[in-house]
């Protein structure tokens, strides 16, 4: 959710003490949020820990009320609510839009600040995309392996390196993974201080059309 701070010249500050509650018969109060440093005008997204209660299933319709409260260390306590209504966790998904389309990232992902992509797939084998000024995506092979005209002149490099009658699929046979060390990759992207990999199993080429 997020917080503004509306007034026209006071910063809000630690000593503000603000905190961000839940209150909803669905659900129970893990973990506050809190805001230390807010300029006038300024937005923040914060997060409260909240968890279904045990007879409610995950994905249920719920409502409740959200409340800001702040001032207490210098005086009276103020507070401000709003209500506001969804869903209770993440029920099951469905092969619908609808559905999908609630997905949100998970907590950990809004937080971390670097992770590794890594980009391994039959395209590893032929390892090609021309070299500057005319160098593409290796990722890109099967797409440029069909076309004359294109600037790093794949086709013209597939044909002379496999024969006409090599196609992409035969990249197979190639692509044994016979030297992967899974913990040597894990080791390396933890020393690097990336808090999160994602291996890209398929990449998309045109319309209708997926890379793998």
């Amino acid at each position: 959710m997020t917080v503004t701070n509306t007034h026209k010249t006071n910063y809000a500050t630690l000593a503000d003490t603000i905190s961000i509650t839940v209150q909803s018969i669905s659900l129970d109060l893990v973990t506050p949020a809190t805001i230390n440093r807010l300029a006038p005008g300024q937005s923040v997204i914060v997060q409260v820990g909240v968890k279904n209660k045990a007879s409610v299933a995950a994905g249920t319709s719920c409502s409740g009320n959200v409340t800001a409260t702040w001032g207490g260390k210098y005086g009276a306590v103020q507070s401000s609510s709003q209500e506001l209504s969804g869903n209770c966790g993440f029920g099951d998904y469905t092969a619908d839009a609808t559905s999908l389309g609630n997905h949100w990232n998970p907590d950990w992902f809004n937080e971390v600040k670097f992770g590794i992509f890594i980009h391994w797939g039959l395209y590893s084998a032929p390892a090609y995309g021309s070299v500057q000024p005319v160098e593409d995506y290796a990722e890109w092979y099967w797409k440029r392996m069909q076309d004359p005209t294109f600037r790093t002149q794949t086709y013209q490099y597939h044909e002379e390196t496999y024969g006409q009658n090599f196609t992409y699929d035969d990249f197979m046979a190639n692509f044994t993974a016979s030297e992967w060390d899974p913990k040597a990759w894990v080791d390396l992207i933890a020393a690097a201080g990336a808090q999160y990999m994602v291996p890209v199993t398929s990449k998309l080429v045109a319309k209708d059309e997926v890379l793998i």
